[in-house]
């Protein structure tokens, strides 16, 4: 069976626990030989009692039913409670996995796909495969065993009803696999429409800012009635043909048990069995039929797990970023007349599109490097590659004379901070967010790096300081604070490598002019490099690169450039224009105040 084999593979990356499977197993076992037995005790009862007349068995025979009955019924609690314990164990083991090899998967890939694709994994697709292990796995086993006792037990009653009762067995469980082919269609339509959706509604929850700007409720609710169609579709084509499935094999009990009956009675008026026999052989037939109708209903359940496990599968075995996969080994110390890092004839691609094309340059320790250009130039590509998001598709990269394919995802963190246009700050304490940078750190370390970062003013008024809890995003911050806390988090880092990509592009002009000043004191003995439309930042480098196409066109001093670099005079041109217009437009507004 197909999902057999997936489920195996899928044990490879997290096992699940060996001893609690096989308690489950032991537990459902000792509720199905309870199960079993109860029949013997109707049998003996009806034709000791009811026909023998032998009043003295009463209360021993009832008396071991109901016995019978409490202990199956506090096993099969014990079997439940551990079989959910179970399942909620391997859903968390297997998210971890899953979350494990994202954090190694390639950036590209992730901002690719989008939430919803990895949403649907670590949710629908985890919780399907965790169930399969209890549900269909355990509970199938079982049935199996119950099932050939039962048809053993009958056979034992009389060869007869034995036959009829292997007859039925594969028409009950054959006529259900016809439908296989549109059922394994329905689910993975259901299961697409579930990844759309997922990733559609964090876009909404995203975009909500946006959606109440413009008015777009009603253009979402279009967008999302186009959606639920699909699935309300899939999913009532999926639940059809699921119930045809169950319906056919509650037919085929139906003809047979019928046809027990009429042979029964013969054989009980011929005196070949008893009337207890021919009652408890109806009951075995439905316990040798009941595990195929369970394991009709499981068909669903197991198609659907069948999708998540490959999907899983094919997730678990995609590439990884060279770094997650590179071991980690000491950084060499850089020789004083060698640049810390170079690049000859660097090349990057996405989706077989050129991005940077033979990218040359060298930057010394403790440089300012600022990369300009126009949007799409490649600066944040060469910035991204630098940090491992992207790979080197040719040309050489070296950092600290180790070419950056040596650096590991943990050297990489080590050694490289970044402070980017627009940072993630997590639910939690304003030290927790500032301490991520270097986790451990103590309290003092984190108060002065907020203090270096400008925010000495904004934390002492707060009532609980550094332990004061921070929402969602930082939504309690402006974006001028929200920058300065992720500086400050590099300052705790104390990289050697600083990146800084447009980090004030999203703030006005006087947030813009005090995160400057904090990134200044960030700046202090680091190799940093720093994209940036700020021009008295531009002109304080100690060397600047010009980009154009995915290229380095020209490199040098603000005053080398200005005297051979055109496109340099004119991104200066323009920054200058700008920043006058920016100031007569404060000036005009203090005017109209006074």
């Amino acid at each position: 069976m197909s999902v057999m084999r997936l489920y195996w593979r899928l044990q490879k990356y997290h096992p699940a626990n060996r001893r609690r499977v096989g308690a489950v197993f032991l537990l459902a076992f000792l509720v199905m030989v309870l199960n079993l037995y109860q029949p013997v005790l109707i049998s003996r009862f009806i034709d000791s009692v009811l026909v023998n007349g032998r009043q003295e068995l009463v209360f021993p025979i009832l008396s071991m039913y109901l016995g019978l009955a409490i202990a199956g019924m506090v096993l099969n609690i014990l079997q439940q409670t551990l079989s959910r314990y179970l399942e909620i164990d391997h859903i968390l083991g297997l998210r971890a996995v899953v979350l494990g090899h994202l954090r190694k998967t390639p950036m590209t890939e992730i901002e690719k796909n989008g939430h919803g694709k990895y949403l649907e994994l670590m949710g629908n697709d985890i919780s399907k495969v965790a169930s399969f292990l209890i549900l269909i796995f355990v509970e199938f086993i079982t049935l199996v065993f119950q099932m050939l006792i039962a048809v053993g037990l009958i056979f034992f009653m009389d060869w007869r009803l034995g036959i009829i009762a292997l007859i039925s067995i594969p028409l009950t469980f054959a006529l259900p696999r016809l439908l296989r082919s549109p059922l394994k269609s329905a689910a993975e339509n259901v299961r697409s429409h579930n990844q759309d959706i997922g990733g559609y509604l964090v876009e909404s929850i995203s975009g909500s800012r946006e959606i109440r700007a413009y008015g777009l409720e009603g253009w979402e609710k279009a967008r999302n009635d186009r959606m639920y169609k699909g699935l309300i579709r899939s999913s009532t084509m999926e639940g059809m043909f699921r119930s045809v499935s169950g319906q056919s094999g509650m037919l085929i009990v139906s003809i047979t048990v019928t046809i027990l009956y009429g042979l029964g009675s013969t054989q009980v008026m011929n005196g070949a069995i008893t009337v207890g026999m021919m009652v408890a052989a109806i009951q075995y037939i439905f316990m040798a039929l009941q595990p195929i109708q369970a394991m009709n209903h499981l068909y669903g359940h197991m198609i659907s797990s069948e999708i998540s496990m490959t999907r899983l599968l094919e997730f678990l075995s995609s590439p990884v970023e060279a770094a997650s996969s590179t071991q980690s080994r000491e950084v060499p110390a850089s020789e004083a007349d060698e640049p810390v890092i170079s690049a000859r004839g660097l090349n990057v691609s996405y989706d077989g599109i050129g991005i940077l094309k033979g990218v040359d340059f060298q930057v010394y320790e403790g440089q300012l490097a600022a990369f300009v250009g126009r949007s799409g130039s490649g600066k944040t590509t060469l910035f991204r590659t630098l940090l491992g998001f992207m790979p080197v598709e040719s040309g050489e990269l070296h950092v600290k004379r180790l070419p950056h394919r040596e650096w590991s995802r943990e050297m990489l963190a080590e050694h490289w901070g970044v402070v980017f246009q627009e940072n993630f700050l997590f639910k939690g304490t304003l030290y927790e967010n500032v301490a991520l940078g270097r986790q451990g750190v103590g309290e003092e370390e984190v108060y002065r790096a907020l203090c270096e970062a400008d925010l000495k003013d904004y934390v002492d008024s707060l009532p609980n300081g550094l332990h004061t809890h921070l929402d969602n995003q930082g939504f309690q911050l402006s974006g001028g604070q929200r920058q300065r806390v992720a500086i400050a988090r590099a300052i705790v880092k104390a990289p050697d490598f600083l990146v800084l990509d447009e980090p004030t592009s999203a703030l006005d002009r006087h947030t813009e002019e005090q995160v400057m000043q904090s990134l200044h004191k960030a700046m202090r003995h680091k190799t940093t490099l720093i994209s940036t439309h700020r021009l008295d930042m531009i002109m304080a480098a100690d060397v600047i690169f010009v980009m154009e196409n995915g290229r380095i066109i020209d490199r040098g001093t603000h005053q080398e450039l200005l005297e051979r670099c055109e496109s340099y005079v004119l991104l200066v041109n323009k920054q200058l224009a700008e920043e006058r217009e920016a100031r007569d437009e404060c000036l005009t507004g203090v005017a109209e105040r006074v």
